[in-house]
């Protein structure tokens, strides 16, 4: 997916479709905000309902969404104590886009990418991916912190925007969220 660019009074979202640059489209966007993140994303998406993550964005019509997170798992969480979800990183990314997707998730594929590992998903009526990145929690050895961001179309076709919105979001010193058991 290539990166968002922004001319003078105009911002562009760059797209991607299956690869290939001779299907590359550009699509307008609207920077959009609360206090604490930003992203940009197509004409009336609105920032939604966290469900977990430090932000999340949904479009129009409810079919696409784009979130990020961050969090910081203790030492405690790691073995299991407050459930199974948070004992490895891809455990808790796999929990956390269930959580946003709204319904159960299977994993359709992985990938690492340097330091990035993506989780592809399907749910009955979504398709999804994760990304995140994990590094072990110096200040509680045996935890772990991760970043992850999250995209989900009702249609695989708008996998490139929800991917591309998710992309764009930066919540710089964004404080870790807080994850509980279901």
């Amino acid at each position: 997916m290539q990166k968002l660019l922004t001319a003078a009074a105009s911002v562009l979202l760059f797209v991607n479709l299956a690869g290939n640059s001779a299907n590359a489209q550009s699509v307008s966007v609207q920077p959009i905000s609360n206090n604490l993140c930003k992203a940009l994303a197509p004409a009336g998406w609105s920032v939604g309902a966290t469900r977990g993550v430090n932000y999340t964005v949904i479009s129009p019509d409810h079919g696409m969404t784009a979130a990020y997170g961050t969090a910081v798992m203790t030492r405690a969480q790691v073995q299991g104590f407050q459930g199974p979800q948070y004992r490895r990183p891809a455990l808790l990314a796999q929990y956390l886009a269930e959580v946003t997707t709204g319904e159960p998730i299977a994993v359709t594929a992985s990938h690492v990418d340097g330091t990035a590992t993506t989780i592809d998903f399907q749910s009955a009526s979504k398709h999804g991916t994760v990304t995140f990145t994990a590094a072990a929690n110096p200040s509680d050895p045996g935890g772990y912190s991760i970043a992850l961001r999250i995209a989900i179309a009702g249609e695989m076709d708008d996998m490139p925007i929800a991917g591309a919105v998710a992309e764009s979001i930066d919540c710089g010193a964004a404080k870790p969220f807080q994850v509980s058991a279901r």
